[in-house]
């Protein structure tokens, strides 16, 4: 399928521009290393590196250049995942910024009140979730308590629960 065919009729637009600048190089006698994405004829994407170098007669004349092209498909998918871990890399140490932060925080903290306040606002700010609250069970009581419940962005007073209510039960029980 490929005999008789110019590496063009295998390029997109935009890597027939970087052949053509390359081609531009080569008339000039210069060397280069680039990359370049092949089409197969079912439109599947080959990155290649491509190593090309003109070619000269015994005058010095430029008659032609040689091009050495390699599949780095491998190559760029590890750096594509090597991006992401990157990504979530850094997600995970803003997280334990944050984490660490409160920690900091409420290290030196006694109020009770202000440990609720300033932790209901870490998580709002490394959750940014839609309803957040936090719930305390009671032993003695059997009863869980809510310092802090918010739906949107709406603080809102939820009544205590006996334990073995709902979905909040579960969790506290597993």
């Amino acid at each position: 399928e490929i005999i008789g065919k110019k590496l063009y009729e295998f390029l997109d637009e935009e890597n027939r521009a970087v052949v053509s600048e390359q081609e531009s190089a080569r008339s000039e006698g210069k060397k280069s290393m680039y990359e370049v994405s092949l089409l197969r004829p079912d439109e599947t994407v080959i990155p290649c590196l491509v190593n090309a170098s003109p070619l000269f007669d015994g005058d010095g004349n430029k008659i032609g250049s040689f091009g050495m092209f390699t599949d780095i498909t491998e190559r760029k998918k590890m750096e594509q995942e090597t991006i992401r871990l990157l990504a979530e890399t850094r997600q995970r140490n803003d997280e334990l910024s944050i984490i660490n932060r409160v920690v900091q925080e409420l290290s030196g903290e006694l109020d009770f009140n202000k440990m609720i306040d300033f932790a209901s606002q870490t998580l709002n700010e490394l959750l940014n979730a839609h309803t957040l609250y936090i719930a305390m069970y009671d032993k003695h009581t059997r009863e869980i308590h809510f310092p802090y419940y918010t739906v949107g962005n709406r603080q809102i007073r939820q009544p205590s629960m006996t334990m073995g209510q709902g979905l909040t039960s579960k969790i506290l029980q597993s």
